[in-house]
């Protein structure tokens, strides 16, 4: 799984191939003077490259082509990586980090910071729905659902439970509810209503 396509950005084999040729062109458009000098300077590059190839063929490699060998070793380290696990994406990152690679690393680190601040987030969403479902009253419920909202929001519920328990609540509620809470907080208010 270390191969994960789009997970590693900027080292891959054609991208090696594209920095080596601009290291290249650089050095050709230096200014290299007129007549003689403009020659012998061709003539060395004509040279360089066939001595690139001959290296090449013999085995060498350029300094492009072996930094993406040794990212590849790194990410071949790590045989189980899943994408979908911060200790995971801690673990690749801290192998990145360790082999030079701090961008790479550093955008796994962002990633797994990421999915742990969701992780977080889903469990407080849960917890929250659990002592919600827990409550036996609808006023116990409403006391559990109001702990973290303003009182804008505490009045809109207001208004929700006794249209409901009045008998004139709207079908579109939920569509007005949208702009001041969050999903998780609509689908708990929409179990609150409903008690009556």
């Amino acid at each position: 799984m270390a191969d994960t396509p789009g997970m590693f950005s900027g080292l891959n084999k054609y991208e090696a191939e594209l920095m080596d040729a601009a290291r290249q062109r650089e050095a050709s458009s230096a200014d290299v003077g007129t007549g003689w000098q403009a020659m012998t300077q061709a003539a060395g590059r004509a040279g360089g490259m066939i001595g690139r190839s001959v290296g090449k063929a013999l085995g060498g490699v350029t300094p492009a082509e072996q930094r993406v060998t040794d990212f590849q070793a790194i990410t071949s380290s790590i045989p189980d990586f899943n994408p979908n696990k911060v200790e995971s994406l801690q673990e690749m990152s801290s192998a990145l980090w360790q082999g030079g690679f701090y961008d790479q690393a550093k955008d796994m680190m962002d990633t797994a910071n990421i999915y742990q601040r969701n992780l977080a987030e889903v469990a407080k969403i849960e917890s929250e729905t659990r002592s919600l479902d827990a409550a036996t009253t609808l006023e116990g419920k409403r006391f559990i659902l109001q702990e973290n909202m303003n009182q804008k929001q505490i009045e809109q519920i207001d208004e929700l439970i006794a249209s409901s328990q009045a008998g004139t609540l709207r079908d579109d509620y939920l569509a007005e509810l949208k702009g001041d809470f969050t999903n998780a907080d609509i689908l708990r208010i929409e179990k609150l209503v409903m008690l009556k």
